[in-house]
């Protein structure tokens, strides 16, 4: 039993080095992963941890945190103390940008920043303290505080947590785990291979409407393109839960009422930005694009169900539903926001054309499938109309940021930058508001070097206002 445990490790590092086409995602694979991985039925091994098959990170001689005695257990027989944990043991790791997976710099401190720049943002700023705070200052509002104990964060943390309930919503912080988002038992899948299809999401194997004959198992991951092989489904992005998810730890009265977002991410989604904006159709070497296609802001209120969006209520639209939160809108004489989003550079440069930015992205865009063999990431900049529509992820990262409320950049700051600098601590010692050193602000800002912004930037809400 042990050679062969050892053997699928050493396989499946084999196959994650390599980089294979349709096996390089093998561990999760858009659907249920390696049971031993994060379950362990008799922790027969003890303390050491029963390594399950993550091959990558049993070869840097990783082991589990939250391990117990030998034939004692966590509960829901989880490789960590809570689900959390479980999750973190693959997924936060201290090095520099490139991992991909990775989404915690669980050494995040004021001398060893948050290093992670995924789309979703490193909860590792959840620890960090920037260098002009007090004791007083409020962590907890600048993302998703899950709880992971072996990890520090949620009920475990040394600092109090504002927020009890989430804002818009009433689902408990006390039972917020990363699977309260993402079903990793989840079976939701594009039943055609292709995730830029989306009314064709199933959440079981045996839903109706597939025409694919038996060939209904997932066969891939729909973060990142379609199955090649014509016969296989693709799972939905990220492990996303879909409509009727109701994770354990709070039972049926949370329910999610929406179904699993569509979107693609490029594979190399783990890298330092060095551009602000990108022509569309190049390459995106330098910044990572996820195309989001539809009912990303929508997914949002399966948590924050008072927060609909839409002018009427007076608060910022979003989303594709209802068609309120449309770039088309117009917002400065006879330009849309379409317009404004694609012509700025920075702040009173608005000479652009098709210029997307990652920094502020946008939902509804065409997905562009990518069929397994051809490529291993999807990362080129789409060209952004007044179809398209303003997202929750266009002002905020789904795990954590550096400021407050999860914003992608400090909205309660007029400047970005002064005189080409970050507006950091160490250029304005001691001024209000003013929190982060120089470091701390350019990976706040994944790594882009405040030389991509104006000499005085002003707060990004204007690459579709334009007002500065």
């Amino acid at each position: 039993m042990k050679a062969t445990k050892v053997l699928m490790v050493v396989m499946a590092a084999a196959i994650m080095t390599l980089g294979l086409s349709g096996a390089s995602y093998a561990f999760h694979d858009g659907g249920v992963a390696t049971c031993d991985s994060c379950h362990t039925m008799h922790n027969a091994s003890g303390t050491t941890g029963v390594m399950g098959g993550h091959g990558v990170t049993a070869q840097k001689g990783f082991s589990y945190k939250g391990a117990t005695a030998q034939f004692t257990g966590n509960v829901y027989l989880l490789q960590g103390s809570d689900q959390s944990s479980t999750c973190l043991n693959c997924h936060a790791v201290a090095e520099t940008p490139g991992s991909g997976y990775h989404v915690m710099s669980p050494d995040a401190v004021t001398s060893n920043l948050p290093t992670h720049f995924t789309p979703g943002g490193d909860f590792g700023w959840l620890l960090a303290t920037p260098a002009s705070a007090t004791s007083s200052y409020d962590k907890s509002r600048r993302g998703h505080n899950i709880n992971a104990a072996d990890w520090g964060l949620g009920s475990a943390a040394g600092y109090a947590i504002t927020l009890q309930t989430a804002p818009g919503g009433s689902y408990p912080q006390a039972n917020l785990h990363c699977s309260s988002c993402h079903d990793p038992h989840g079976t939701y899948r594009h039943t055609t291979g292709d995730p830029t299809q989306t009314t064709d999401i199933k959440s079981t194997v045996f839903s109706s409407g597939y025409t694919g004959g038996s060939g209904v198992s997932i066969g891939g991951s729909g973060s990142y393109g379609v199955s090649g092989d014509g016969k296989s489904a693709v799972g939905v992005y990220r492990l996303l839960a879909g409509v009727g998810y109701a994770p354990t730890s709070v039972g049926s009265a949370y329910a999610f009422a929406k179904d699993s977002p569509t979107a693609i991410a490029p594979s190399n989604y783990d890298i330092v930005a060095t551009t602000f904006g990108i022509a569309s159709g190049q390459p995106a070497t330098t910044e990572v694009v996820v195309q989001y296609g539809k009912g990303m802001s929508e997914w949002c209120q399966n948590c924050h169900t008072n927060i609909k969006g839409g002018m009427g209520s007076f608060i910022h639209p979003a989303g594709t539903s209802d068609g309120t939160a449309s770039l088309g809108i117009a917002t400065a004489g006879s330009n849309t926001i379409a317009a404004n989003y694609n012509a700025y550079v920075y702040s009173g440069n608005l000479t652009g054309t098709n210029l997307y930015s990652s920094a502020v992205p946008v939902e509804g865009v065409p997905l562009v499938a990518l069929a397994a063999g051809t490529a291993t990431t999807i990362n080129k900049a789409p060209t952004v109309t007044g179809s398209q529509s303003v997202s929750c992820l266009s002002c905020h990262k789904a795990h954590a940021s550096a400021w407050a409320n999860m914003t992608r950049f400090d909205v309660s700051a007029e400047l970005t930058t002064i005189g080409g600098n970050y507006l950091s601590n160490d250029l304005t010692p001691g001024q209000r508001g003013v929190l982060y050193s120089s470091s701390q602000y350019k990976n706040a800002m994944d790594g882009r070097p405040s030389a991509v912004f104006a000499t005085n930037q002003r707060v990004l809400c204007n690459k579709c206002h334009a007002k500065d």
